[in-house]
């Protein structure tokens, strides 16, 4: 091996001695690595406990879904009772169902001449 290409092989001991001297690490004060991981956590905290509201919100949500699905059923069955009692009081008050009953059960019989009294527009009796 020649002079020049000795020159180029460097051994190990001159390579490490070569380089750059390392730079001492500098250590972060206690305090400050402190802040940083309350920091951390305090961040993490409020992920998770924004997360933790989403969920809780929406089971709320689904819950009183729930209960309204309930109320609009019970809502309607109301509104159906509510058109079969109209139509049974309608059948009621019908003259054709009034006056078989009144002429059977009561003895009541419809007048031969009826009379009817047109009452007048002003008042008139003792409290006039």
């Amino acid at each position: 091996m020649s002079a020049a290409a000795r020159d180029l092989v460097v051994s190990p001991e001159r390579a490490r001695s070569a380089r750059s001297p390392a730079r001492p690490r500098v250590q972060p004060k206690p305090l400050a690595i402190h802040k940083r991981r309350v920091a951390r956590l305090l961040g993490l905290g409020l992920i998770l406990g924004s997360a933790g509201l989403v969920v809780v919100g929406r089971a709320v949500v689904g819950s009183e879904q729930f209960k309204l699905d309930i109320l609009r059923q019970q809502l309607d069955e109301a509104r159906i009772a509510n058109e079969e009692l109209r139509l049974e009081a309608a059948d009621l008050i019908a003259p054709g169902r009034i006056i078989p009953i009144a002429e059977r059960e009561l003895g009541m019989v419809p007048a031969a001449n009826p009379i009817y009294i047109q009452a007048s527009s002003s008042p008139s009796g003792p409290g006039a």
